[in-house]
């Protein structure tokens, strides 16, 4: 649809999918699934996608990936529910560094971000600087959790 041959997409060395000239794109792949979204350059600066199987992260893992305010989000809910929200902000979290990391080449951990999520929308906040990114910073996107699959996207336009 964008007129563009088809072509094999590799890595660059910091692992970023080189998408042809004059577009950009985003891939992710889990057990059973693969989303690939490209689009014009001169529309959109990024685009970030995560998929993650829908079975609850393990808990070893939530002081890893959650900060103090999203453990505490999370606090009473029900185990398996716990897993599943955290799973989320995981996969959300992964979907907006992937939109950044190849604009500013900054790495950091997941305390990097803050996530808030309801109804198949979420924001993901910087709380570092990852130039041109700057703490406070904000990504908008969508997501989707079903019994397999939980899936995030979003789109920086320019």
């Amino acid at each position: 649809r964008l007129g563009i041959p088809p072509m094999a997409i590799v890595n660059d060395l910091d692992r970023v999918p080189r998408f042809p000239e004059g577009t950009v794109g985003g891939i992710t792949h889990t057990r059973g699934l693969c989303v690939v979204a490209v689009a014009r350059a001169s529309a959109y600066r990024a685009i970030g996608l995560d998929a993650e199987g829908a079975s609850p992260l393990d808990e070893k893992l939530f002081e890893t990936i959650l900060r103090p305010e999203e453990l505490a989000a999370i606090r009473d809910l029900e185990p398996e529910a716990r897993g599943r929200f955290a799973k989320l902000v995981f996969c959300i979290k992964e979907c907006a560094y992937k939109a950044q990391f190849p604009i500013s080449r900054k790495y950091f951990g997941f305390s990097g971000m803050r996530v808030s999520a309801e109804e198949g929308r979420f924001v993901a906040t910087m709380e570092i600087d990852a130039p041109p990114f700057l703490r406070g910073h904000c990504f908008e996107g969508r997501y989707l959790a079903d019994a397999e699959y939980v899936v995030a996207g979003l789109a920086l336009a320019r």
